[in-house]
């Protein structure tokens, strides 16, 4: 057996030019990037076993295992809302162009799988063509194909759950976002589970001076969870509040609600937060919004140096796909949901199953999208 490179600018390509050069029973061995002394050559090198003789029978012939080609990261900004009936005409030339070049991608069946209002087009885009450089030596059936998707769209996203703890000095975490995120309650919840539940000493700290009743709101949470409760209205009396309870196991910031005019006011305060490493900071965002505020509200928060994003309301809406969408745009672990306002049942632990089920309507939705075509 030997082998033969073949360089190009996608895989696809490279893989169109060894069939026509060296028949359709070539065997894919593997493909990566090109290094870089090869890359004028093209950005991805494939490699294909050639076997001297005569050809094996088809029937003989043993599929390779689909190649492994996950797509790098998406952090760049992904395009406006605005343009979202381009970018979908685009999603189904693209579907009828694989589909023609031969490949055995049921692609009708991929689009209709990620119809959901929250997944961006981009998205699918991408996910069409990496699928399509998998599934070219196997025509999967549908319970494959879900599988494929599945793997596809789990391999994008990053969950990082719980309190993050040495277990030397206290957790302190933050939790920032716009109005109406469900903040505060959403503290409470993870005090509840992390602090009374766990046993462990907690304090829970307000800095919110702009709505009317806010610190007494948190305050009342705490007498009744019977913690320890603090104001910290500027940054310095908040650094000074964390180093006077660093004994302590949990240590809770609750911030005020600022919309996009406000941010600008807070300076010392974004800067605060973006410095502090020690500080474990939380991005609430409503699932219920619309893709294109969301984008809007993480780009503005970006300044606060969020380390998660914590998605609320999930009970509020029937697409999770802006949840998705925003952990690959932002390359940020999810760390909780929520989904009502029972304190703390409804906080759960950010799982990719249950998005993904979520997402693609389990295998219900599949067999439904083929059905139809």
């Amino acid at each position: 057996m030997k082998l033969k490179s073949y360089f190009a600018s996608t895989v696809e390509s490279a893989i169109a030019q060894a069939r026509q050069e060296l028949g359709d029973d070539v065997m894919l061995i593997h493909s990566h990037r090109a290094s870089a002394e090869f890359s004028h050559l093209g950005a991805y090198e494939v490699v294909f076993a050639i076997t001297p003789g005569e050809p094996a029978k088809p029937a003989a012939i043993k599929p390779p295992a689909p190649p492994e080609l996950p797509l790098e990261p998406i952090v760049r900004p992904l395009p406006p809302t605005a343009g979202y009936n381009h970018l979908k005409t685009e999603l189904m030339r693209l579907a009828i162009s694989l589909e023609d070049d031969g490949g055995h991608v049921p692609t009708g069946q991929i689009a209709q799988l990620l119809n959901d209002e929250g997944v961006h087009p981009t998205l699918t885009f991408e996910l069409l063509r990496s699928l399509k450089a998998r599934c070219i030596y196997e025509q999967p059936d549908e319970a494959r194909l879900l599988a494929l998707v599945r793997h596809e769209m789990e391999t994008r996203i990053t969950t990082e759950t719980g309190m993050k703890s040495d277990g030397t000095i206290a957790t302190v975490a933050a939790f920032v976002g716009p109005p109406g995120g469900g903040k505060s309650t959403t503290l409470v919840k993870i005090a509840a589970t992390y602090g009374l539940n766990a046993r462990r000493p907690c304090l829970l700290v307000s800095t919110d001076n702009i709505r009317i009743g806010a610190h007494d709101q948190l305050r009342s949470f705490a007498a009744i969870l019977g913690m320890s409760f603090e104001t910290a209205l500027t940054p310095n009396a908040l650094s000074q509040l964390i180093e006077e309870n660093k004994t302590r196991s949990l240590i809770l910031i609750d911030t005020p609600g600022l919309s996009a005019s406000e941010l600008d006011d807070y300076e010392d305060w974004t800067r605060f937060f973006a410095s502090r490493k020690d500080i474990d900071k939380h991005l609430i965002l409503s699932a219920s919004m619309k893709n294109a505020d969301v984008t809007l509200v993480v780009d503005r928060y970006r300044a606060f140096g969020p380390d998660r994003l914590l998605f609320t309301k999930l009970d509020e809406t029937t697409t999770k796909g802006i949840i998705w969408s925003e952990g690959i745009r932002t390359g940020l672990p999810l760390s909780f949901f929520t989904n009502g306002q029972r304190i703390p049942e409804d906080l759960e632990a950010a799982s990719k199953a249950d998005l993904l089920n979520a997402i693609l309507k389990q295998e219900s939705k599949l067999r439904s999208a083929t059905a139809g075509m």
